[in-house]
């Protein structure tokens, strides 16, 4: 029996792993169950896998002809397809097991072998680059590419290049474009820095500072899988996950809506009921660690709490809700003042 035992504890034991389950490198995550729930068809490409997540599945496979098709072009604006194409691979596979290690979770069967992973990178990496030199307009489009003679084709790959679970590691693309781009090429390029001039939201003496926001109907899609990107990432500071609960906050009737359209501030397509449920919905099962507007808020809070404010917003509601209103309101001054003058010439003459 202790035998028996013995043999079980070192199965066991053999069995546990040194290392991690996810890789120290890891960048490009699936989206959590529980956030995928919601509404898995935002978090699935629709036309074009990139990366491992996705790759091989039937309804995608049409796009890898594209990918076969844009590799060749690149390849023949080189002086030898060949060599080039053998020096892609090589520097790739040098840093394969990296390029694996960005990704959270690799099923087992998602990769046959390295080999097969190295050809679906190079793929995968020059289509991208391919598409946005051509959309860029830095290459010539071909007459009969459907990418960008049909509409629609182009709007789904960019709305599917934007998803959580369709990436592949920076590093491949700048090694991609560095070893397919000529020298001119690359000295006209530059990589721009993080924006996030939208989220600059302020608010000072009593006047709160909003960037304008328009609300397209991928907004969906590309808003959850930044949020389910934060979620995954410890290095995020939750701050598109702040900016749609700021917004769900500002957006409690139609009201507010309609204020925030007619600020310019909001420009969309939706109903206030449809607007208000679209960003109370981006963040269910989130758990949002660190607010960006917390100070901003405490400080409209206590704003809100003093008396003037209060008074400002009471004579607005119930004095000048419209122009009748107003109206009505100065005719009383104005009666007010009459009443005053003639007592005050009443008093002067009868002295």
């Amino acid at each position: 029996m202790a035998e028996v035992n013995r043999v079980a504890v070192l199965k066991l034991l053999g069995g546990l792993p040194t290392k991690p389950p996810w890789p120290s490198g890891r960048c490009i995550f699936r989206v959590p169950s529980t956030i995928r729930r919601h509404n898995e068809y935002v978090y699935d490409p629709q036309l074009v896998s990139i990366g491992p997540y996705h790759h091989g599945h039937e309804r995608l496979q049409h796009m890898e002809k594209f990918k076969r098709w844009y590799l060749r072009c690149l390849l023949d604006r080189t002086p030898n397809p060949e060599c080039n194409l053998s020096r892609l691979f090589e520097v790739i596979k040098s840093n394969a097991q990296y390029c694996l290690d960005c990704y959270s979770e690799m099923e087992e069967d998602t990769i046959i072998d390295i080999d097969k992973f190295i050809v679906m990178v190079i793929l995968d990496g020059c289509f991208v680059i391919e598409l946005f030199r051509k959309q860029a307009g830095v290459l010539p489009r071909h007459p009969d590419d459907p990418i960008f003679t049909t509409s629609y084709m182009r709007k789904i790959l960019l709305s599917d290049l934007m998803l959580l679970e369709n990436q592949l590691p920076w590093f491949v693309l700048e090694v991609l474009f560095d070893l397919t781009s000529s020298h001119q090429e690359r000295g006209n390029t530059s990589i721009a820095g993080e924006s996030s001039e939208m989220m600059d939201v302020r608010f000072d003496k009593g006047v709160m500072r909003i960037p304008p926001i328009v609300i397209l109907d991928n907004a969906e899609s590309l808003i959850r899988n930044l949020i389910a990107y934060e979620q995954c990432d410890g290095t995020c500071k939750d701050k598109i996950t702040s900016y749609a609960v700021l917004l769900n906050n500002l957006i409690q009737s139609g009201t507010d809506l309609d204020y925030l359209r007619e600020k310019g501030i909001v420009e969309c397509f939706l109903s206030s009921k449809e607007i208000h449920v679209f960003f109370r919905s981006l963040y269910n099962d989130v758990d949002l660690v660190y607010y960006t507007y917390a100070s901003m808020s405490r400080d409209i809070d206590r704003y809100c709490r003093s008396h003037l404010p209060r008074w400002r917003a009471l004579l607005l509601t119930d004095y000048f809700s419209n122009p009748w209103s107003i109206l009505s309101f100065i005719a009383a001054l104005l009666l007010l003042l009459l009443s005053f003058l003639q007592t005050l010439f009443s008093i002067r003459f009868a002295c």
